[in-house]
């Protein structure tokens, strides 16, 4: 969950964790209700990282793949 340290508390970003089963992440940046606007690198910086760990942890690499070279389904190669 990804939020504006001045447009909500942390505590009510946190509490989302109640309507999931799964591990909810919680990060703030600095700005209020349109902190995306303000200052959007370190966020995309950080939407980048979060898909690359759920890549890694959900997807097989290409090599490991059926056979055919082009890997699991989904597969999608992120520039650097």
């Amino acid at each position: 969950m990804f939020g504006g340290s001045a447009d909500h508390p942390r505590e009510q970003l946190d509490a989302w964790q109640q309507h999931t089963t799964a591990d909810v992440t919680v990060r703030q940046f600095p700005g209020g209700h349109f902190y995306l606007r303000e200052e959007p690198e370190p966020v995309l910086r950080a939407l980048e990282s979060a898909l690359r760990e759920v890549r890694r942890a959900d997807l097989p690499h290409p090599s490991a793949g059926d056979g055919t070279g082009g890997g699991g389904a989904g597969w999608a190669t992120v520039p650097a």
